[in-house]
């Protein structure tokens, strides 16, 4: 793999992830055509596949070096969180950022529905063009979002979104048909659907394709779940679900225990993530916020092939 996918900060974000399935945005939909199999967890593709997995991204490294399973925010500083629940942030900050009651958004009528549309210029070119309806009761609302060249804190964003948010139980459905994100020359596309609960912590359901880079490669994330337990200057993240690599095929993933990410750290101080392919399984330990260990077991057989610490790399940040 010889990109790494760099990602947004949420700062300054108008509902620009507020956004089932309208206009795709002029963009190809994205289909899988990897391995579907079980894969078979090895000596060598067992840290690619760990840290893959763990990320939601794309395993493998990039030509500087790093993981490409790294995501890179413009101002350099990387993320340790798996994908799907930076997404989900982002999502639930740009939804935060909506004003309704405002002259333009006018809901104080009661027992009526009521649906606005609206254009929003980028602060550094292009636009988004919105649709969403509040329900009478105002305890749901749904939206479609089509993006063209929308460009935010150096990010321009390209494609549609649609979602479905339900008040009550603080859930909501988007679909992404699908999603072109870049930022300091390098792309992203996602294409498919995530469900976020935000009840009594975060929680993200994605089923999504994804495309990194230049590369041609679709991976593929099924049922992968993502559980998120605030504590006091720390987050607790259980995962679970499958993760397919095109040219492996599929590994099951479970968290024997939670993983922990203090909000002065980058990425997990603690924690083990185990991902099983066939009769053979990886086990990926959290020493701390700047390495971590690997196992492999080719055979489930108790007998490691693979012992290696790594260590995790720092932001370089981009030219923007």
């Amino acid at each position: 793999m010889s990109v790494r996918f760099k990602t947004l900060p949420v700062a300054g974000l108008v509902f620009l992830l507020a956004g089932c399935l309208h206009d795709s945005g002029g963009l190809e939909r994205l289909g899988y055509g990897g391995l579907t199999s079980q894969g078979v967890v090895t000596a060598a593709n067992g840290e690619t596949l760990a840290t893959g997995a763990w990320q939601g991204t794309a395993s493998g490294e990039a030509a500087n070096g790093l993981p490409s399973a790294v995501i890179q925010h413009s101002d350099g500083t990387l993320s340790g969180k798996p994908f799907p629940i930076e997404l989900a942030e982002m999502l639930n900050a740009s939804l935060a950022a909506v004003q309704f009651g405002t002259a333009d958004n006018d809901i104080s009528a009661m027992g009526v529905s009521h649906s606005f549309n609206t254009t929003i210029n980028g602060s550094c070119g292009g636009s988004a063009t919105m649709s969403y309806t509040v329900s009478s009761d105002m305890t749901s609302f749904t939206g479609s979002s089509v993006y063209n060249g929308y460009c935010e804190q150096g990010v321009v964003m390209n494609g549609s979104m649609s979602f479905t948010m339900n008040m009550d139980t603080m859930e909501t459905v988007m679909t992404m048909a699908p999603l072109e994100m870049t930022v300091c020359g390098e792309t992203m596309t996602v294409d498919g659907t995530m469900t976020m609960s935000t009840l009594g912590g975060l929680s993200t359901v994605t089923n999504m394709l994804f495309k990194q880079g230049d590369s041609g490669k679709v991976y593929r994330l099924e049922n992968y779940t993502v559980s998120v337990t605030p504590g006091s200057g720390f987050q607790d993240m259980s995962l679970s679900g499958r993760y397919y690599d095109p040219d492996i095929g599929y590994v099951e993933l479970t968290t024997p225990t939670p993983i922990r990410i203090n909000d002065t750290d980058m990425w997990p101080s603690s924690g083990v993530l185990r991902i099983d392919g066939a009769a053979s399984h990886a086990i990926l330990t959290f020493n701390s916020a700047t390495d971590y260990f690997y196992s492999i077991d080719e055979g489930n057989d108790g007998y490691e092939v693979s012992n290696v610490t790594g260590t995790w790399p720092a932001g370089a940040g981009c030219a923007m």
